[in-house]
């Protein structure tokens, strides 16, 4: 049906995204949207704002599905968004680099001062590949995070700067205190 129908789909699948509860539904009108290709980006865009965090977040991942995103689409004003899900979908949207590349650093500096882990988390595998020099402070800060998991991130992205901070930041998470004289070890 979506061959002969064609474009015309585009709004009434929308729709359906925006109201369907079924987590199969939606993998399924995801997939059917993204198979248009680039005539979904100018309705998908006029109705992003203003729209649940679940249609904007599924609307974002239709427009990162996109061969070419809409000349006025921003996925910026998303990575603040009070909802999570929606930042984590702008953040990857930032990160892949391949429609605008230049918003990669900042999107690594947004996700690493996040309050969302799994945001945290995205952004540390992307400093990986790498960093930015204004994230080191927010690394900085995950040296002493809660989760393990973080800190040995923070370290790995830390190992790949070639800075005399990460350099010093290193090594004081190396050496540690003797009960006996306070020396170093």
């Amino acid at each position: 049906i979506l061959d002969k129908v064609g474009r015309f789909a585009i709004g009434p699948m929308l729709d359906a995204l925006a109201i369907t509860d079924s987590r199969t539904m939606r993998h399924r009108l995801l997939n059917a949207l993204t198979a248009l290709g680039a005539p979904v980006g100018p309705p998908a865009l006029a109705r992003l704002d203003g729209a649940e965090w679940y249609v904007q977040r599924n609307l974002l991942i239709v427009l990162g599905a996109l061969p070419e995103w809409p000349a006025a689409f921003t996925p910026e004003q998303f990575a603040s968004a009070p909802d999570p899900r929606v930042r984590r979908e702008a953040i990857k949207l930032m990160l892949q680099g391949v429609q605008r590349p230049e918003l990669r650093p900042q999107a690594v500096v947004l996700s690493l001062g996040d309050d969302d882990d799994a945001v945290m988390r995205i952004g540390l595998t992307a400093a990986l590949e790498g960093c930015p020099p204004a994230a080191e402070p927010l690394l900085a800060k995950l040296l002493d995070h809660k989760d393990e998991e973080v800190r040995v991130l923070a370290i790995r992205v830390f190992a790949n700067l070639r800075s005399r901070r990460a350099r010093d930041l290193l090594l004081q998470q190396v050496l540690a205190k003797k009960k006996w004289w306070r020396r170093t070890r």
